[in-house]
């Protein structure tokens, strides 16, 4: 990690454990918003609520997301400071950027950066050695995000379907694009399909449930 991750603030996806040494990096992570220096935005930020308001924002995009495969797509230099990246391709990424960007707090964090990169391009950096990086891996996991805000980091879990989870916090249905996440949980912990059932049914969303769960709701 350079100093400058110990002084920002930024959201990045960060890979499973168990798939960080397949970067060759130490702290391995895709940079999803830049917010640039975390004093400022801190600073700033208090009377508007705007910190508040980005935790929240990934508290509610992460609880309709599931670990997913990002895959490897090339390698290269990146920037004035001629980054050794690893190019990525997600949908998913894109799409999680896409819903964390419409968040008006996360807008007006993006807007207080100076010197913002006019585009994103989605990467790991993996060193400024200035060198091409060798031997790529062919994919990674990613299962969380994360706010680091200088040296504080908050971690954002992605759901884990295969962890059994309380009534109390099945992946709540508040929209229809909340409904897949709570469908893929119900098939796997039964005790939660009458919830997926009620919500399904209160959308007009009734042809999405499988007949069987009809029956027994």
């Amino acid at each position: 990690m350079t100093d400058e991750a110990h002084t920002s603030a930024l959201i990045v996806a960060v890979p499973a454990a168990d798939q960080q040494a397949l970067t060759g990096v130490e702290d391995p992570h895709v940079t999803m918003i830049w917010f640039g220096d975390a004093a400022r935005l801190q600073d700033e930020a208090l009377a508007d609520n705007v910190v508040p308001g980005i935790q929240q924002a990934l508290a509610e995009v992460t609880g309709r997301y599931t670990g997913f495969d990002v895959r490897v797509s090339g390698v290269g230099l990146l920037g004035p400071d001629k980054a050794s990246v690893l190019l990525v391709e997600s949908p998913e990424l894109v799409e999680i950027r896409a819903e964390l960007c419409a968040s008006p707090d996360v807008e007006r964090g993006w807007l207080m950066a100076e010197h913002q990169f006019p585009w994103w391009v989605c990467h790991l950096t993996t060193g400024y050695s200035g060198d091409i990086p060798t031997d790529p891996p062919e994919s990674f996991r990613i299962d969380s995000l994360a706010l680091w805000l200088g040296p504080e980091r908050q971690n954002y879990p992605l759901l884990d379907l295969t962890r059994p989870m309380a009534a109390s916090i099945i992946p709540p249905v508040d929209c229809p694009e909340d409904l897949s996440v709570c469908l893929r949980y119900a098939d796997a912990h039964p005790d939660a399909r009458w919830y997926a059932v009620k919500r399904a049914n209160a959308l007009g969303l009734t042809n999405h449930v499988p007949a069987a769960w009809m029956a027994d709701a």
